[in-house]
């Protein structure tokens, strides 16, 4: 018998953000309870300030991960939120750094991977794009 699980990524771009995107700290701990209130096991992190301006914060999840890469010279970031476990919800994981973020548009790429056919192929891959503003 064959199990399918789809894994949901989140590619989402944040313009006119408000939120701090230069405090890497702050960053990293929204991030973290994201990934808690997804219902997601965090397993580690890492980030890093660039010279000058912006940052990346990587947390590492059981689950695969989430990223923010911010560029505050434009009010700009990026966040992937990438959940391979069908019990995790990402809107939850999102809304969190949206909170954060205080963005005043973003653009969503919504990409269900479906694997699980036996021998690690990728049987079926959905995307969509949502331009929303807030």
């Amino acid at each position: 018998m064959n199990s399918h699980e789809a894994i949901t990524q989140l590619n989402i771009d944040c313009y006119g953000c408000k939120g701090d995107l230069n405090d890497k700290d702050r960053i990293i701990q929204i991030a973290e309870r994201a990934a808690t209130q997804a219902g997601a096991i965090v397993l580690g992190k890492s980030s890093v300030s660039y010279p000058g301006r912006g940052i990346t914060a990587v947390i590492f999840l059981a689950e695969s991960h989430i990223l923010v890469s911010t560029y505050p010279e434009y009010r700009y970031a990026i966040v992937e939120i990438f959940m391979c476990n069908s019990h995790t919800d990402h809107r939850k994981c999102w809304s969190c750094l949206y909170d954060y973020l205080q963005p005043a548009k973003i653009s969503i790429n919504q990409e269900i991977h479906r694997i699980g056919n036996g021998n690690g192929l990728v049987l079926h891959k959905a995307s969509r794009n949502l331009d929303l503003i807030v």
